[in-house]
């Protein structure tokens, strides 16, 4: 765990600073320069690329994280996984070819600003997927912080200057729209051009010299992640591309600011999963359950920790947030859909590392039921619950989804591993947060947003760091705080 921990302080602080730029991009800038619409047509347009991406690459980024071990050159296996996804990407012309009147009859009503962009959707497609392999890339050789820092820190960095040219009336939005989704393909270059340099990438078009059991397994791996890759984007996205066609290209704006502020909590998830995957599909290899158990329990209560202390701190936080962002009493109306998100992403915390478990080991194909369920469940409470409550509807979807899909995570993870990983711990965790919100709600606002946030976040940092050193609930974080306490010279006043 303490490698898991290593690589995944220097991928937070990577996060941590893109949340930085993020809040800048998304909450300042672009709110006083562009229309709700204009901001919910950027993101219907991300949502829609995340949901084609993961099924066009042929479940290519699937195949590089999951058959790395099996070839003593993680190169050949790249290649392998580029030349996969270039096939799914010609494949994917004859979708968008003959899928185009049905998507023009899905936005026509109310979102028709995003009929000119279907094919532009099909590129940045093409160009995510990619994006992604050198993203997967980077992680197996164990440098995730550099995925992160181009993913998080240069793409927003990019985004932060053409909002500026934006600014300047340099292009109009239009331009901007296609300069935006084109910065992803810059973060995945530079990602090759680092790797490049340190000798962890090649042009070459070597392939792995797999044997006919193998190759099986991967096309029956690769089908199998096909489906369960829209399934879970499905599951995932589909609150905002209902949003677009059900409410319009307004809720989907208002919408995206919430999820801005929601998914920061997620951030930390993320960081962990990825770069414990390595570790725990070696163990799986390994048939080490005890180590992979080990893992699981660590990460939920690390998780939890952390996710749950953002989640307090936000919520006690989002009026005075709120007072900050411009035309603020437009995206006040996601006040629930914050709420709603952040509890679905502390209960998805909750589940830990589960996904990456069960899919790396030869029970993967019970994935398949947890992410079908998860989009049936999505879909169908969408559909009940966006024409009655509007954007709150569309979060309690989510949260309600979230929350029996996890349920039944839990429960297969404990038949087919016989071990639970749930214990009385996290239950003083989650009582800890639920009181230390309830104080937090009560204290009055002050005069100014900013110093109402830093007096509350002061004092819950204060009750989080007395609450860890008294507990010691996670000897891992507790660790981590000190190193940093140490790097800052902060160890002689104050230590876990």
């Amino acid at each position: 765990m303490g490698s898991i921990v290593r690589q995944s302080s220097l991928g937070l602080i990577a996060n941590y600073i893109g949340i930085l730029l993020g809040f800048v991009n998304v909450m300042l800038i672009m709110p006083s320069i562009l229309e709700a619409e204009q901001i919910g047509l950027i993101n219907l347009i991300l949502s829609l690329v995340m949901m084609i991406y993961p099924v066009l690459d042929f479940s290519a980024a699937q195949i590089i994280n999951r058959y790395f071990t099996h070839t003593s050159d993680k190169q050949e296996i790249f290649n392998l996984s580029f030349l996969i996804s270039c096939c799914g990407s010609l494949f994917f012309i004859l979708v968008f070819y003959f899928g185009e009147p049905v998507f023009i009859k899905y936005y026509q009503k109310n979102s028709p600003e995003v009929l000119p962009y279907i094919w532009w959707i099909y590129v940045v497609s093409v160009i995510m997927s990619w994006t992604v392999l050198a993203e997967s890339l980077s992680i197996i050789y164990g440098k995730y912080h550099v995925a992160a820092f181009f993913r998080e820190v240069f793409f927003r960095l990019c985004i932060l200057c053409l909002l500026i040219g934006l600014i300047l009336h340099l292009y109009n939005f239009k331009v901007y729209s296609y300069l935006h989704f084109a910065m992803y393909g810059l973060a995945g270059v530079s990602i090759l051009i680092y790797l490049k340099s340190k000798g962890s990438f090649r042009f070459s078009f070597v392939l792995p010299s797999f044997s006919a059991t193998m190759k099986k397994s991967m096309f029956r791996f690769g089908a199998f992640t096909i489906f369960t890759g829209l399934a879970s984007v499905i599951a995932t996205r589909v609150d905002m591309i209902m949003l677009g066609s059900m409410e319009g290209l307004k809720d989907v704006g208002i919408y995206t600011i919430a999820m801005f502020m929601a998914t920061t909590i997620e951030v930390p998830r993320k960081t962990v999963l990825q770069s414990s995957g390595p570790i725990i599909r070696i163990a799986i290899k390994q048939n080490d359950i005890d180590k992979v158990v080990q893992i699981q329990y660590k990460t939920i209560i690390n998780l939890i920790l952390v996710g749950g202390f953002l989640l307090t701190m936000l919520m006690s936080n989002l009026d005075s947030i709120y007072s900050l962002i411009p035309q603020g009493e437009i995206f006040r109306n996601g006040f629930l859909v914050v709420l709603f998100i952040g509890l679905s992403k502390i209960i998805e915390m909750m589940a830990g590392s589960n996904d990456e478990i069960i899919l790396s080991s030869k029970y993967y194909a019970f994935n398949i039921v947890f992410i079908v369920l998860m989009a049936i469940l999505s879909v169908s409470l969408n559909y009940m619950l966006i024409p009655v409550y509007g954007l709150s509807g569309a979060a309690g979807s989510s949260l309600i989804a979230t929350v029996i899909v996890v349920l039944c995570k839990s429960w297969v993870f404990r038949i087919l591993f016989k071990k639970s990983v749930y214990d009385f711990t996290m239950l003083s965790i989650w009582i800890f947060f639920a009181l230390l919100g309830a104080a937090l709600y009560f204290v009055p606002n002050f005069i100014h947003p900013v110093l109402s946030i830093f007096i509350k976040g002061v004092a819950g940092s204060l009750a989080m760091f007395v609450f860890m050193k008294w507990t010691k609930v996670s000897p891992d974080l507790n660790q981590l705080i000190n190193q940093i306490l140490i790097q800052v010279k902060m160890d002689h006043w104050i230590k876990m």
